[in-house]
């Protein structure tokens, strides 16, 4: 990831940190926001406190590692996606422990009025380093071995779709056993954290008149979640098995994040290809122009490559009239004006084309 990095780019952003604000707000002000209406509308009533709880605690996770690659792979401002996800670390260290006192308190409560919670500091410190120590080698290769990041940047698309992949089969397949525990709510609660994240995200930029790339990299790192540090903090919290219940909110909530982005990507790709397949059809009709045209048209591709072939047309001394006779001596047998009289010889189809570019090629004349 860091081959695609620039980090003069990466102190461009924190410089102009407007949409790196964005992201703070929607990560650690909507997120948890989002994630207690969910909890107090699906859970609480039904009395699924340690539901709630896993939820919450899910929303006040900071930004998973995840949203860099996808990032990468929807077309998104990766340097931005990368400044976000070290800055919400940073910050995870003190919102979590904040949002957990504000509103956590109330899930405990109904669960486990005894428990503490416990932030991971470590597991946070640890994702830091694995975030950024990967960069760092990356850039350094970039910096140094120019040659070697050319090639490394080649294979990273499809390198980080294998590996998604991979993660999304190995991850569902070793907690196959959680399945039994998941629930109509817990489902519908797990689904709705990450898919509105995404959507609150991206509408919030949208609003702020962020450009396309930087939307796409704010709404990816809003709906992407560090289930891991939640996992922890539930773990490090409450004994079992209260532990492992809690812990299955993280669980679906890691499963159901990559649908949308899978569409995402889907539907990015068919725009990428529509958009080459009309850039090829314009570049295919602009060759074919003038097919059909006057008695005395000249034949030519476009005015662009009529430019391009005046450089390569001898001038006279006398004066700025190119002579492209000694082009044409050669082909005779071809017809150099379309519907042309027939008595008309070779020698005075000739003038006229070199009268015509003359004009044309002549700076604020109109061609006859």
């Amino acid at each position: 990831m860091g081959c695609e990095l620039d980090l003069n780019v990466v102190f461009e952003t924190i410089k102009s940190p407007v949409a790196p604000s964005i992201g703070f707000f929607t990560q650690f002000c909507l997120m948890p926001t989002i994630a207690y209406v969910i909890a107090q509308t699906i859970f609480v009533p039904a009395g699924l406190s340690s539901f709630a709880l896993g939820l919450f605690v899910t929303a006040c996770a900071p930004g998973g590692g995840a949203s860099n690659f996808w990032t990468l792979l929807l077309g998104g401002n990766a340097h931005l996606s990368v400044t976000m996800t070290f800055l919400s670390m940073i910050a995870s260290l003190v919102m979590m422990p904040l949002w957990m006192h504000l509103l956590g308190k109330q899930f405990l409560e109904g669960y486990n009025p005894e428990a503490t919670i416990r932030v991971p500091y470590a597991k946070i410190v640890t994702s830091l380093l694995a975030l950024v120590i990967p960069l760092l080698i990356g850039v350094a290769i970039q910096k140094w071995k120019p040659e070697l990041a050319a090639k490394a940047r080649k294979v990273m698309r499809p390198y980080v779709v294998i590996v998604l992949v991979f993660l999304i089969v190995f991850g569902s397949l070793a907690n196959s056993y959680m399945f039994y525990l998941m629930s109509v709510p817990a489902l519908v609660g797990g689904l709705l954290l990450p898919w509105c994240g995404f959507m609150f995200g991206c509408f919030t930029s949208i609003v702020l008149r962020q450009p396309p790339a930087n939307v796409t990299a704010i709404a990816i790192e809003t709906g992407i979640q560090n289930t891991g540090i939640a996992i922890m903090l539930l773990k490090f919290s409450f004994p079992e098995p209260d532990a492992d219940i809690s812990a299955l909110i993280p669980v679906i909530v890691a499963s159901f994040t990559p649908a949308p982005l899978l569409l995402g990507m889907l539907v990015h790709r068919i725009i990428k290809a529509m958009r080459k397949g009309n850039e090829d059809s314009a570049n295919d009709q602009e060759l074919g122009m003038n097919k059909e045209s006057s008695p005395l048209e000249v034949v030519h591709s476009s005015s662009s490559s009529l430019s391009t072939r005046k450089s390569y047309l001898p001038k006279t001394d006398s004066d700025s009239t190119i002579s492209i006779r000694p082009i044409l001596k050669d082909y005779t047998d071809c017809p150099l004006l379309k519907g042309a009289p027939p008595n008309l010889t070779v020698e005075e189809q000739v003038n006229i084309v070199s009268e015509i570019l003359s004009d044309v090629l002549t700076p604020g004349v109109v061609p006859r």
